[in-house]
This record gives structure tokens, sequence and C-alpha cells, in this order.
């Protein structure tokens, strides 16, 4: 018989039968013993084994049963990894491990019981195992090991025994045909990855005790409708519900981090889930974290609950059906792009207490056609609200102490910004060689009517030091239009004419100088004070 047998051991089999029956007598089958045997379609295995070693049948491709006997306690690791044509195999009640795996990629395997005493199934156990269509874990189980049921694109159920505490890094992942999935309470955390692509997954109830969701663990689970999170989750992972393109809704327990990676774009907890409209977060929340809410283009609406303090960076970035959002009075800081492109947000109040709007925070929100801010504001970042297309006019709180570089600038419907008194330093430096506030000061001479004396002083002082920018709108027929909104007294009409010979436009110079002499009246004008 061509098999090399030793003290019970059998090392190896040299033959190409289709059968082949191992003597009584071995007590140990080696490892690689039976290795790419590609002719071996069955085998008989006495009694007296009681060790089978790693990768023992490894890659026999048409082997379809075998009967291991009751000795054995161990599967080891890849013992029938590459069977592509196993069928069945009837494990012994005295297994306690299936080892790492150790039915690896046996694409015909449509079925395995699992003995009451195994406490382990190993990483990758039944990797690849196309056919597999129904498994009972065994209630010693504790842990579901890396990608242990990977790939298993037949499986439409499974019921996990309350002794697991743990489901790893892609255990279930690309379980293509999983409809359901119940998890016992005990446990703590869903790995990495665990059940991504699971594409019929409809609906899943994470138990109470659960404290962190992976990255990717619900990646693209097309089919999901409906998520329940606990209480107990503190920590949800990068793209752990991203692309579930069928999630319409979902409520998020207070003071949880949502995963989000600085370096990969789209890296979010639940980036487009484009059917996502509606999220409620709930109370105990103290900010919105790093930003799991990032580029969900669907998200119409959100409940921000009080206590809240911060809305972190990029926290609703990329939102661009959220029409509405009710911020907190509990709220002090809005970070860096927080909704950065919401370009269906119409209006916005910012309540009392919010003392910084970072830079970003609102740019490129294109319907926003209001913002009230509040008089605790203290600083306006770089950017903040530009490319607000529709925004017509702001008051800029007496408490701000800082307007950052372009903060409005590309708004292109702003015809009125009010300041408050005494800021005119805040005003020049704001300005200072930035286009936002030529911008602003354009819609001050297109309509004076709006603004108020001391809000109108601070426009002047910027027209008189730079001169040079407005000198399209320092025509005769924009003066005309101008004079006749503001009904502008003499003193006023000096500055105008000193601008306009700072310019040498002469045709101007003379209009005003016509101007001056038709109004009565003294030099009573507010702007008066003003000298060049």
């Amino acid at each position: 018989m061509p098999m090399k047998i030793q003290n019970g051991v059998l090392f190896k089999y040299m033959g190409s039968d289709a059968h082949v029956t191992v003597p009584d007598g071995v007590t140990q089958i080696m490892g690689e013993a039976f290795a790419w045997c590609m002719n071996l379609t069955s085998i008989t295995i006495p009694e007296s084994v009681t060790e089978i070693g790693r990768r023992a049948f490894y890659g026999c491709i048409r082997l379809a049963r075998i009967t291991l006997p009751e000795g054995v306690t161990e599967i080891g690791a890849g013992t029938f990894e590459k069977c592509e044509s196993l069928l069945s195999v009837t494990i012994p009640e005295g297994v306690t491990e299936i080892g790492v795996d150790a039915f690896s990629e046996c694409k015909s395997l449509t079925s395995i019981t699992i003995p009451d005493n195994v406490t382990k199934i190993g990483e990758g156990a039944f990797n690849g195992c196309k056919s597999l269509k129904s498994i009972a874990i065994p209630h010693g189980v504790k842990e579901i090991e890396n990608k242990a049921f990977s790939g298993c694109a037949a499986l439409t159920s499974i019921t996990l025994p309350k002794s697991v505490t743990k489901i790893k890094d892609g255990a279930f992942n690309e379980c293509k045909s999983l409809i359901s999935v119940t998890l016992p309470e005990g446990v703590t955390r869903i790995g990495e990855s665990a059940f991504s692509e699971c594409e019929s997954l409809k609906s899943i109830t994470i138990p109470e005790g659960v404290t962190e969701i992976g990255e990717d663990a619900f990646y693209s689970c097309k089919s999901l409708t409906s998520v329940t999170i606990p209480n107990s989750i503190t920590k949800i992972g990068k793209d752990a519900f991203a692309f579930c393109k069928s999630l319409t809704s979902i409520t998020i327990p207070g003071n949880i981090s949502c995963g989000y990676d600085p370096g990969t774009y789209r890296s979010w907890a639940f980036s487009c889930c484009n059917a996502l409209t509606n999220i409620t977060i709930l109370e105990g929340a103290t900010e919105i974290k790093y930003p799991g809410f990032c580029r969900v283009r669907s998200l119409k609406n959100i409940s921000i609950p009080e206590g809240v303090t911060e809305i972190t960076s990029y926290a609703f970035n990329g939102c661009s059906s959220l029409t509405s959002i009710t911020i907190p009075e509990s709220v002090t800081e809005i970070g860096y792009q927080a909704f950065y492109g919401c370009e269906a947000l119409t209006s916005i109040t910012i309540p009392e207490g919010v003392k910084v709007i970072c830079s970003q925070a609102f740019m490129w929100c294109k319907a926003l056609t209001s913002v009230t801010l509040p008089k605790s504001l203290t600083t306006i970042g770089p950017e903040a609200f530009y490319g607000c297309d529709s925004l017509a006019s702001i008051v800029i709180p007496k408490n701000v102490k800082e307007i950052g570089e372009s903060a409005f600038d590309k708004c292109k419907s702003l015809v009125s910004v009010t300041f408050p008194q005494k800021q005119s330093k805040l005003f020049s430096d704001a300005y200072e060689g930035r286009p936002d506030w030529v911008a602003l000061t354009r819609g001050y001479l297109a309509h004076p009517e709006l603004y108020d004396a001391e809000t109108a002083e601070e426009y002047i002082d910027c027209i008189k030091d730079h001169p040079e920018k407005f000198k399209d709108e320092l025509s005769v027929p924009a003066m005309q239009s101008f004079i006749e909104k503001s009904k502008p007294s003499k003193a006023n009409l000096r500055i105008w004419t000193d601008i306009a010979m700072k310019l040498e436009n002469t045709e101007l110079v003379a209009y005003l100088m016509e101007a001056i002499h038709n109004t009565d009246g003294e030099d009573d004008d507010p702007f008066k004070k003003l000298t060049l």
C-alpha cells in the first residue's frame, strides 16, 4: 500500500486511488498526509485515529464525504481546506476545537453539524463555503473569530448562542443571502467588516451591552432598512454603515463617537446612505463628534438634543438635502466645515451661547437666505459664509472681535450688513484687501436706504481708504441713484466730491458740485465728522 506508516503514525499517502482505507492501528494522520490527492473521492478512517494534523486533506478537490472517528478531539488548521467537492462531514462529539481555515473554500458543503462540546471555531474556519445554507453554533462558543463564516453566500439565517461575547473582524463578511441575525445579550463588540456586504440583511437589533461597532461593520448592507442601536454604544467606526442604501432613519445614543479618517475620502460612519432622511440623537450627547453624518446627501432632518456643547468639524458636511436644523442653546462652538455644502439649508438661527463659528462652517450653503447671529458671538472664522449665494443681509453682533478673511466672499445677493457702533477697526481690518468686504461695500452703494448712519459710516471709511476699488460704482448714473435713495446733506456730498477728486473723475466731480449747490440746508449730516 502506498502509505508511509511508522509507529502508528501515517506520514504520507503516495497513491492515486479514488477510495482509500486507513489501516487499523493508525493513531495519528500527520499534516498534509493526503494533501493534493486530487483523485481521492472517499476515505475510511479507523476508530484508532485520535489526531489529524494540519492541512491533512488540503486540496483534495474530489473528496465528497468523510466520517471522523469518535476519538478525534480537534480538527486542525486547514484540515479540509480547498476540498471543493466535500458535501458532508460527520464531526464526532469529542471535538472541542475547529481550527483555522479547517473547512475554508469547501464550496460544495451545504450543511454541517457542530457538536455541543466545541468551544472554539477558528479564524476562517468556514470561509468561502458558498453552498452552506445553515449552521448551528454550539452554546460553549464565546467568540466568532475573524472571517469564520466570511463568504458563505448561501447562508440565510444564523442564531448565535448566549455564550458569544465578541463577533470579530469579517466574521460574516459577504454572506450575501443572510436575511436575519439574532445577536445575544452578551455581545460587547461587533468587529470590523463583521457583516459587511451582507446584501440581503434587512434589519438587525444590536443588544444592550455592545459598546463598539467596528469599521465597515455593516458596510454596503444594501437591503438594511432599520437598525436599533443601544444606549451602551460609545463608538461607531468609520464606514460602519456606509452605502446602506435602504436605511431611511436611525436613532443614535447620546455622547457617541462616529468614525472618521481624515486621510480617506468618504470614510464616514453613514456616508452614502442615500435613503437616510431622518436622524435622531438621544439626550446625553455633549458633542456631535467627527463626523458620522458627513455626506449623507439625502438627510433632511436631524434632532440635536439639549446638552450638546459643540458641533465638531465636518459634522454635517455635504448633507445637501438638509433643509432645516435646530441648534440647542447649550452649543458654544460650530466647527470647521460643520455645515459645508448644505445646499438646501434655507435659514438657521444660531442660539445664544455660541461664541465661535469656525472657518468654512457654512461655506457653499447656496440656499441660505437668513442667518441670525447671537449676541454671545465673538469670532466668525475665515470663509465662514463663503459662497452663500442667497444671503441678502446680516447683522454682526457687538461682541464680535474677529471676522476672518473672506468670511462673506462670493455672497452674491448680500446687500445689507449692519455693524454695531464703534466697530470701525474691526471692519477696516476685515476689509483690507479682501474681496468679501469689497462686495459688501458695493451692496451699500447699491442700496444705501437699507443702512443706518453708523453702519454707513463704516462703508464710507472703506471707500475713502480704497476708492480705486469702486471706480465702476462711482459713476454719474450710479451716484444719481445713490443720492435719490439716501438723500445726503451738503456735508455728505462734499465727502463724495473729495472721493471723486481722488479718482480724478472730473465728470462725477462736476455732477456732485452741482448737487451740493442744489441741496438745501446746512452741513448737519452725521458724516461731517469724517475728514479726508
